[in-house]
């Protein structure tokens, strides 16, 4: 039974009307179950919308297939053509009425084992080593006081330059175990 049309009017707000409050554990059972109804009629819709989609994508997987294997092969030509134009006549770019094709060396580029390499340099160029600073969050957190937004060295009880606090805020989460309304 979907009750999501019209029950949800009656509890939307409406300034000539009184908001309506969970004041006890019947109501918020109501209000849950509500909850549970909505998210399981969005699940629907969004289902019915992913089977579209995957129907539209596997059209376009069809349908390209042949055309990417066709780019491809006119990209593997094109490729093979611009390099022997570099070899031959150091053409770095054939402009043509469609495009062009450009080349370029690019420099190479280092590929690192972080902990071979890190020995090696530790011993021989500490230079090559980058040293990251920052704060670290963790253990300020599990140190510091916190008092109007101000952050507070316990050691020493001096106000820590450079860092604040937001305030606390509630968090809620709501969990709708979805597998009985399905």
């Amino acid at each position: 039974m979907s009750i999501i049309p019209h029950e949800l009017d009656e509890v939307t707000e409406s300034p000539e009307r009184e908001h309506f409050r969970v004041n006890d554990d019947g109501a918020a059972a109501w209000a849950i179950e509500r909850l549970a109804e909505v998210k399981a009629e969005m699940a629907k819709h969004q289902a019915l919308r992913d089977k579209g989609v995957q129907r539209l994508d596997d059209w376009l997987e069809h349908v390209q297939k042949p055309l990417v294997a066709n780019a491809s092969f006119f990209e593997h030509l094109l490729a093979d053509y611009a390099r022997r134009q570099r070899l031959e006549s150091d053409r770095k770019t054939i402009a043509l009425p469609h495009g062009k094709v450009s080349t370029r060396v690019t420099k190479p580029k280092l590929l690192i084992d972080p902990e071979r390499f890190l020995e090696w340099a530790r011993a021989n160029r500490p230079a090559f080593i980058r040293i990251k600073e920052e704060a670290n969050i963790t253990e300020m957190n599990a140190s510091v006081v916190i008092q109007d937004a101000k952050v507070i060295d316990p050691d020493t009880g001096q106000i820590i330059d450079g860092v604040s606090a937001t305030s606390e805020e509630l968090s809620i989460k709501i969990t709708v175990n979805e597998e009985e309304n399905q």
